[in-house]
């Protein structure tokens, strides 16, 4: 018996009017039976896959579910993925006859685990990879998720006597270094970096130079991902120690919302939105907070601005505060900041973050799945945050330059030219383009 064993990928089943890989691979080869190993994410498109499956003319394989589900949140991290694919081989391995692995579904990390499992782990299995319609990158071309199945397979283009078999074996040595480079390329372009570190460590055949370039410039992201310890970039910067912190945690951040990583995301902004109101106010109204235990009270509890956030309370329909013991968070700043100046554009930024606060309370703590819409949109905050995050922090914009390009765009506010700026490139995807010089 030939089992054909696949984990299930955003392009599955399929794809821009072509079948997705696993698709594809069943379709050339014909295995008796398919183990699908899916992520959270992908679970929620197994019937649609089995419906791909089945439209396969004159082919009807045994289909089986692994039990182990991949959360999201392990997705993304080599280690894990690969000690579950690695137990599910091992398991499968002693039973049947003759194994197919596709090595072209789901995150670069899975498909690095993959590619790793079969080359160096020594099993006796056939890999195989799937190039795309257009032989190239499917970078940029849009997903088909959420169209019906029925459609997708009236349209594709596969489906025919006639379609073009698009599968590739992994043998030779001349494929193998292929595709671990275009492996790594893909884990730097998803922002893998710890996979990568991993990978490129054990690497022998990697250009020794370009191997310790890569090793030394991933180390200190990696560190800072998994430790919250400061990037070797902020780390130099002739500032004080908290706005280090500030600025670190923002490129974090903007980090998470490119993996797409939007639990993370919506914890951590709220918590660099206070962060960095704090730092504000330290900064240009010096005498407004003082700290306790770790926590912000107002100076004055009892004074003018007390008394001005109590009447915000009130027409909001909340209770008033006693200040003597009632600390400061979010819901505070954002008015101390108009207290002081109402057009201050701060205000308006922690306003909206503000907002944010019943979405990431109902993922923190109701631990419930996120809104379609709301997940689309939040990615906006990046460049509102980017500007309460400039305003607390002592770099110039040649020196800010580093950590994120921007472009000048112009407002009229009030009758007065405002040139806002906009982020349109992260220091992510800069460093991404001086590593990938390595991976040539």
């Amino acid at each position: 018996m030939t089992t054909l064993i696949s984990c299930v990928g955003d392009t599955d089943p399929i794809r821009e009017n072509h079948d997705g890989p696993l698709l594809h691979i069943a379709r050339v080869m014909k295995p008796d039976k398919i183990l699908m190993i899916h992520s959270e994410r992908s679970i929620k498109k197994h019937d649609n896959m089995v419906t791909a499956l089945n439209s396969i003319s004159g082919y009807t394989p045994r289909i089986e579910v692994s039990e182990r589900i991949i959360k999201d949140t392990e997705v993304y991290i080599f280690d894990k993925v690969f000690n579950i694919l690695e137990e599910l081989l091992h398991k499968y391995e002693q039973t049947e006859d003759e194994i197919f692995l596709n090595l072209s579904s789901a995150t670069p990390q899975v498909k690095s685990a993959m590619f790793t499992l079969n080359r160096l782990a020594g099993l006796n299995v056939r890999a195989f990879q799937v190039t795309t319609p257009k032989r190239g990158s499917n970078e940029g071309e849009s997903h088909s998720n959420d169209e019906p199945i029925e459609l997708l397979i009236a349209r594709n283009l596969d489906n025919t006597p006639n379609f073009e078999n698009r599968v590739i074996e992994d043998s030779g040595r001349k494929l193998l270094l292929a595709l671990k480079k275009k492996t790594y390329r893909d884990l730097l372009i998803n922002y893998g970096y710890e996979a990568l570190y991993g990978l490129i460590s054990k690497d022998t055949e990697l250009k020794k130079s370009n191997r310790g370039k890569l090793k030394i410039n991933l180390e200190g992201v990696v560190q800072s991902v998994k430790t919250q310890k400061l990037l070797p970039d902020v780390a130099n910067l002739s500032i004080a120690d908290e706005q280090k912190k500030l600025l670190n945690a923002w490129l974090l951040l903007n980090l998470q919302a490119k993996r797409g990583m939007v639990g993370e995301y919506l914890i951590r902004l709220k918590n660099i939105a206070e962060y960095s109101a704090e730092l504000y106010l330290q900064k240009n109204y010096p005498n407004t907070i003082k700290f306790e235990d770790g926590k912000p009270y107002l100076v004055e509890p009892e004074g003018e601005l007390a008394d001005y956030l109590n009447k915000c309370l009130e027409a909001d329909g909340r209770h008033v505060a006693n200040f003597e013991y009632a600390y400061l968070n979010l819901n505070y700043y954002k008015d101390i900041v108009r207290y002081y100046d109402e057009n201050d554009p701060l205000g308006e930024v922690l306003e909206k973050i503000k907002g944010m606060s019943k979405q990431r309370n109902k993922f923190a703590h109701g631990l419930e799945e996120f809104d379609k819409l709301r997940n689309n949109s939040i990615f906006k905050y990046t460049n509102q945050t980017f500007e309460m995050v400039k305003s607390s922090i002592d770099l110039s914009d040649e020196e800010w330059a580093k950590f994120a390009d921007l472009e000048k765009k112009v407002k009229m506010h009030n009758g007065k030219t405002e040139y806002l700026k906009t982020i349109y490139e992260s220091y992510f995807d800069r460093l991404n383009e001086k590593l990938l010089e390595f991976l040539k």
